[in-house]
């Protein structure tokens, strides 16, 4: 089972807690950049270019993991 397993259960929490944060920075950022005077929809394409960049990056992370020893950190 899913809860069983430790490194999973800290994997969950971890994940929960940084998403949590992200939604927070995002609207706090937001804010911030509107009182700048940046255009609401140049803050969206700054958003867009974040999820991109991750979109990217994730599945070459997973590659790359392939062919180096795992280490747990937990």
């Amino acid at each position: 089972m899913f809860f069983t397993n430790r490194h999973a259960l800290i994997a969950a929490i971890s994940s929960t807690f940084a998403l949590m944060f992200m939604l927070f920075f995002d609207s706090i950022l937001s804010i911030r950049l509107i009182s700048l005077g940046v255009n609401e929809n140049n803050i969206g394409y700054i958003f867009a270019v974040a999820c991109f960049c991750y979109a990217l990056s994730a599945p070459l992370a997973g590659y790359l993991c392939k062919f180096f020893k795992r280490r747990y950190i937990t």
